[in-house]
């Protein structure tokens, strides 16, 4: 009897904290007032052995009043709590907040969905298309980035091939000049050794005809 009574003055001191904790407006004194309910449970460890329904509540509360400043350590609390009580849907709605609230968009989803299954459709739901627009968000953004990146390499392959085909057109037309100097050598060369053959030729002629 004294147990059962005492058990009920612990409920009693741990629920009276909790409404405290809610009134309260400063997350100072709500965490002062959590850790002050954990340690009226003997701390955290035993609460989660010997009350583990009033320790889920409270690292619920904690996960919460944490989330937009801490995120891990709501993280931490709010997985804790699923695995105390893996049927409530709370503790799942806290690690999907925990989760969107450090940008892992696809964790956060995944826990708003058990949370949904668990039976939340209020705050689970919202968290759920939150998410599923932030996952349609980011793959039209990656999709984008990517074409973008498609379109710089074809743009630098264009180019490549453009650099390439203006210095085979380079190429070639130097070559021609080179062919054309060439040809323009050997025929002044031939016209000159015709002139000389024809020349020396004529002076050949000259010299015989003299000769006679």
């Amino acid at each position: 009897v004294e147990v059962g009574i005492e058990l009920k003055s612990l409920q009693k001191q741990v629920a009276e904290i909790k409404y405290e904790i809610r009134r309260s407006k400063d997350s100072g004194d709500k965490a002062a007032k959590l850790a002050k309910a954990f340690k009226v449970l003997g701390g955290e460890e035993r609460a989660v052995v010997q009350e583990p329904r009033q320790a889920f509540q409270l690292l619920v509360m904690r996960a919460r009043d944490v989330v937009g400043s801490n995120p891990n350590a709501a993280l931490k609390d709010a997985q804790q709590a699923t695995e105390i009580c893996p049927d409530a849907a709370q503790g799942f709605v806290m690690v999907a907040s925990a989760f969107e609230k450090l940008g892992k968009w696809e964790e956060s989803l995944k826990a708003a969905e058990q949370a949904i299954e668990k039976g939340d459709a209020r705050d689970a739901t919202g968290i759920l298309k939150r998410m599923k627009d932030k996952m349609k968000e980011q793959a039209a953004k990656q999709a984008a980035a990517e074409a973008e990146e498609k379109a710089k390499q074809k743009a630098f392959e264009d180019e490549e091939r453009r650099e390439e085909a203006e210095n085979k057109n380079k190429r070639g037309a130097a070559k021609k000049k080179l062919e054309v100097a060439a040809a323009k050598k050997l025929e002044a060369e031939a016209q000159k050794k015709a002139k000389e053959e024809a020349k020396k030729l004529a002076a050949e002629q000259e010299a015989q005809r003299k000769a006679e």
